[in-house]
């Protein structure tokens, strides 16, 4: 990775040298092939990555039902909510094409905090707004879900088909490590706390 490389990220077409040589000294490169789960809804994130190249898809997933919420490309963040609250980003992100991107643990994201500068600072902006992007998409979908629960006490699977959920392909189940779910089952959503950023499901 070069600096030259990192100023075609938007975000990043106006920084210096040394800022941008700070963030590559930071990060870890990574590159993922498509249909790779990037981001475990369930899960903590390893960190926070930022897109360089191609193209994400985040959604709300559950059993072998997403809803999709946001494309992303370069220069968003993924993960943040992980790596800077230690919680779980409650979108599953995965690569709908090859995507490269530059991954800042925890430990890098702290040291960052005991060191303020001009490039943490853009860092920091850069990863609330996608922070705020995300949420903002997230709060439509989870309002569809939680209107169609008001009619009914359980979503069946057309219910999510309705509300935007689709079936996901085989390939991409077992990319998130999970069984597949056999047709008839009925989902539940069981919990649901505070600012609508994440909803833990029960599949039956």
């Amino acid at each position: 990775m070069t600096p030259n490389q990192v100023r075609t990220v938007p975000g990043w077409e106006d920084a210096n040298e040394g800022e941008i040589q700070m963030l590559i000294n930071a990060c870890a490169e990574r590159w993922h092939r498509s249909g790779a789960v990037l981001i475990d809804g369930n899960k903590p994130a390893i960190g926070a990555m930022l897109v360089i190249s191609g193209e994400l898809q985040s959604s709300v997933e559950c059993g072998d039902m997403a809803m999709p919420i946001e494309v992303l490309g370069p220069g968003t963040w993924l993960g943040t909510v992980s790596a800077l609250e230690e919680g779980i980003d409650g979108l599953t992100i995965r690569a709908v094409s090859e995507v490269r991107v530059l991954v800042m643990s925890r430990e890098g994201l702290e040291r960052f905090r005991a060191q303020p500068s001009p490039m943490s600072l853009r860092v920091y902006r850069m990863m609330v707004r996608s922070m705020y992007t995300a949420l903002g998409k997230l709060i439509g979908a989870v309002a569809q879900v939680q209107r169609a629960q008001t009619e009914k006490r359980k979503l069946t699977r057309s219910d999510m088909t309705n509300i935007g959920f689709s079936r996901l392909s085989q390939s991409a189940q077992q990319a998130a490590g999970r069984e597949a779910v056999s047709p008839g089952r009925s989902v539940e959503i069981v919990q649901h706390d505070g600012v609508p950023v994440a909803a833990n499901f029960r599949v039956r």
